[in-house]
């Protein structure tokens, strides 16, 4: 990523926690992003698509915390440390905090699954953990007991136990069409 457009994405951040998404102006952006207006309208024509853009970096850097997550997490089970990664992510996100806080119809939009290229790569991250590489069942449910942390974030004692049940329930889902699920199941 450039210099500019980091700057810029920046810029945005700290506008939208300072002002909100609907106050912010693309001078603001400027200014704290510490670039000129000229060099930030080259990048976004429009704050709409400098949202989609910090948006899609914003989903970039979870997936990364996400796959360290996989493989380093405290359960044994890979899934539910990614899970637990993403919801614990997902519900100290300052910027979904404050969007919670002040502008809840603004989040609503940004947590509505759509074909947003960040909501693609995130559903096809989801359905990863469950071994496709296309959205699916498993990953989406997977997804929506993430973004659901957006709203009403979850005691973080308990995240980890919710993650495991996700997980188990995802795994159901993501059971080979050929093998009963019940006995799918029983070997979880």
């Amino acid at each position: 990523m450039s210099r500019s457009r980091a700057g810029i994405l920046s810029g945005a951040s700290a506008s939208i926690l300072k002002f909100g998404t609907r106050k912010t102006t693309m001078g603001d952006i400027a200014r704290v992003g510490g670039v000129a207006k000229a060099t930030l309208y080259n990048h976004f024509r429009d704050k709409r698509e400098l949202y989609a853009a910090l948006v899609d970096a914003e989903v970039d850097a979870l997936i990364v915390r996400v796959a360290a997550a996989y493989t380093s997490g405290v359960s044994s089970d890979p899934v539910t440390n990614a899970l637990t990664a993403a919801a614990l992510g997902v519900a100290g996100h300052p910027l979904l905090r404050h969007i919670a806080g002040h502008e809840p119809v603004v989040l609503g939009s940004v947590i509505c699954f759509g074909d947003r290229p960040a909501w693609l790569k995130a559903r096809r991250q989801a359905a990863g953990l469950f071994g496709s590489t296309e959205p699916s069942a498993a990953g989406d449910l997977a997804l929506r007991w993430v973004v659901s942390h957006a709203g009403w974030p979850a005691v973080e004692a308990d995240v980890a136990a919710a993650a495991a049940v996700v997980a188990a329930a995802g795994r159901v889902l993501a059971a080979p069409p050929d093998e009963p699920v019940d006995q799918f199941a029983a070997r979880l």
